[in-house]
């Protein structure tokens, strides 16, 4: 069921155990269109309450921070990233198949598909395992959360509706 409540996209300077930095996006489609704030979310800490009308929110530890350029360019790179697998499939699929068909090969053209189905997929795992922080982004984010701890400021609270929930787990 196609989505325009906010959803976090752009997950980056990923602290295991610790925090991950995401933005906040409007999206149309499980696509992310229009940024609207960035956020440093403590892993240590997600309660789940049940709400009216059966959704579910999520208030998570979290401290919003100035919109983050990474993030928000590692949710685009990662949505083309992904479409551009999804066409090279279907062109590296049509190859297979003409070839186990037809016993015809267009060697040029499928070899350009796979090799932009493998590289899509090696540049979306390179950008999940290799844009961690630096040792300096990290004491600086995790002094945003300490000084942001208890002082009453805004936190990011996700609504989800019942039936999403219970087929995520």
């Amino acid at each position: 069921m196609p989505t325009n409540e906010p959803i976090l996209f752009g997950v980056c300077d990923h602290k295991p155990g610790e925090f991950y930095v995401a933005t906040l996006f409007t999206p149309q489609t499980f696509i992310p269109l229009i940024p609207r704030s960035s956020w440093v979310i403590s892993e240590a800490f997600a309660p789940v309450v049940r709400g009216k009308e059966g959704y579910y929110a999520a208030t998570l530890d979290s401290v919003k921070i100035p919109l983050s350029m990474k993030s928000v360019t590692l949710a685009y790179a990662r949505c083309l990233l992904i479409a551009l697998a999804g066409v090279s499939a279907v062109f590296v699929g049509v190859y297979i198949v003409r070839l186990a068909l037809f016993r015809e090969m267009q060697m040029a053209k499928s070899a350009f598909w796979a090799i932009a189905l493998l590289g899509s997929a090696v540049g979306y795992w390179a950008s999940i395992h290799f844009c961690g922080p630096g040792p300096r982004k990290v004491d600086h984010l995790r002094e945003r959360i300490a000084d942001n701890a208890d002082d009453g400021t805004e936190h990011l609270t996700i609504a989800q509706d019942e039936e999403r929930r219970q087929s995520q787990g």
